[in-house]
């Protein structure tokens, strides 16, 4: 991210979805440990990546031989950060995107 902010030089002030870009920078990472830990009391959990470039790519190795997942992009919306992370680092989706293993759609 420090590289893309060092070539674009965007205004940090600029309004960014009703705040300012400094501000969506800057947000903490959601911490999901409550949430796992109480989906744990009802469902047995083998696998938990914290992780989800990895997570996603290392998928088919915690899956029995026979069995295939499928992720659809389109299956969730990218968060608009990451939009204009990828933009002005002139990134492809590919290499922004860990689904590489992942449905195309």
């Amino acid at each position: 991210m420090r590289r893309i902010l060092e070539r674009s030089k965007p205004d940090l002030r600029a309004d960014f979805h009703g705040r300012p870009l400094a501000d969506a920078l800057l947000e903490p990472t959601r911490i999901y440990v409550k949430p796992v830990l109480a989906l744990m009391k009802d469902v047995r959990v083998k696998v938990s990546r914290t992780s989800p470039a990895a997570g996603l790519r290392k998928l088919p190795r915690v899956l029995p031989e026979k069995v295939k997942a499928v992720i659809s992009r389109s299956a969730w919306k990218r968060p608009p950060l990451f939009e204009w992370l990828q933009r002005e680092g002139k990134s492809r989706r590919k290499k922004c995107c860990a689904c590489s293993t992942a449905d195309r759609a």
